[in-house]
């Protein structure tokens, strides 16, 4: 133990050398001790704190003010600091703990601080359909082997079934064009990715236009989730649905089922305590041209104006189509596309309420609960 210092003259902490309690206390005259009171106690009380002993000192300093009553507190945290100091371990504040005292506040090494507490995590945003990142979204498809050609059709009935469906194919584009051309693709066995145009089908399919605004309004209820910034989302998982047959005949035999998701950037800033939002939204397709051997489909016929039929309709099963695919005659393909639109709306707006700031329109939100603000 040090039972001395060397004498270190008036305090070099200036608040120490006003205060008459402390300058009689560094001469012994007396030491500060249990049961004294006064504004040098608090002095020393503020010191403590100051140099991290602050957990040990009373309850009412640790809510922001000193009590200036050298308690059992008070004491705990003098013996504290006399430890961590290498002096005599008796609770008093006198001449060796005072200078101890100014010398920590003077710029000498300090003693060890408590660690500080660990900062708390933020909560996590818990959403089921949107997260924050970037990137597409990756599917799975229903990819199946080539496999040997079926010995219950003959090549010669697949030629002529063949020329068949490119007469078909040519004559649908009248009322199906769509339809049409990928149909032409899978027998033109290239394999080449379709791009689709996402903007021109959700304007022209009531279903897609629905699921649209369906993944825009979970995109919007996300970003107010989200603190004021830039930040970059996306779809949890992507979503299926399929085109009606019976009122979207075009897209129905040109694409079927299919999968969607949304990706996206939204700004976030803050305005007389109301947030306004800027989001860059990304509606994405996607789908794979195929026919599964277990299923069929009735190909529509075709019409003239004037009521003459030009094509009957036919009923095909997918397995006979997929014979062309064993055969080396067509190739299945991908099929993707998206639209990229920006909307804004502010803090407290009504659910669904928009201000489209796309150039020219993307789209035309008809869906529940959606009204564009041009």
């Amino acid at each position: 133990m040090v039972d001395f210092l060397p004498e270190t003259g008036p305090f070099a902490f200036p608040l120490f050398n006003r205060e008459p309690q402390l300058l009689a206390a560094a001469l012994n005259s007396p030491a500060l001790n249990r049961g004294m009171k006064g504004p040098g106690i608090a002095l020393v009380q503020t010191s403590l704190s100051i140099l991290g002993y602050q957990n040990l000192l009373p309850i009412t300093f640790r809510t922001g003010k000193p009590d200036g009553s050298y308690g059992k507190e008070t004491d705990k945290a003098v013996r504290a600091f006399q430890t961590d100091q290498l002096l005599r371990v008796d609770g008093d504040a006198g001449k060796y703990t005072l200078a101890a005292l100014d010398r920590c506040l003077s710029g000498w090494p300090t003693p060890k601080k408590p660690a500080p507490p660990k900062s708390i995590p933020p909560k996590p945003i818990k959403s089921t359909h949107y997260e924050i990142g970037t990137g597409d979204l990756k599917i799975k498809h229903d990819f199946r082997p080539l496999g040997a050609p079926s010995k219950a059709v003959t090549q010669e009935q697949m030629d002529e079934l063949h020329t068949y469906m490119q007469r078909f194919a040519r004559a649908a584009w009248v009322k199906m064009p769509l339809a049409s051309k990928h149909l032409r693709h899978y027998f033109g066995g290239s394999g080449r990715t379709v791009e689709l145009d996402v903007s021109a089908i959700v304007h022209g399919a009531g279903s897609a236009r629905g699921v649209y605004s369906r993944e825009l309004a979970q995109a919007r209820k996300f970003c107010e989730m989200l603190p004021v910034g830039k930040h970059s989302i996306r779809s949890r998982k992507p979503e299926s649905t399929s085109f009606e047959k019976d009122q979207e005949r075009n897209y129905f035999y040109a694409i079927g089922g299919y999968a969607y998701w949304g990706t996206g950037t939204v700004e976030i800033t803050e305005v007389a305590g109301k947030k306004n939002y800027d989001l860059e939204f990304r509606f994405v397709m996607k789908d794979y041209y195929n026919w599964n051997p277990n299923q069929g489909v009735d190909l529509p016929g075709v019409k003239f104006p004037s009521g003459r039929v030009l094509w009957p309709e036919i009923p095909v099963k997918d397995r006979l189509m997929d014979e062309f695919r064993r055969r080396g005659m067509a190739k299945e393909f991908h099929m993707k596309g998206s639209t990229t639109s920006k909307w804004s709306w502010t803090e407290g707006d009504p659910p669904g309420r928009f201000k489209d700031n796309s150039k020219p329109l993307p789209l035309v939100l008809d869906g529940p609960g959606m009204t564009p603000l041009h």
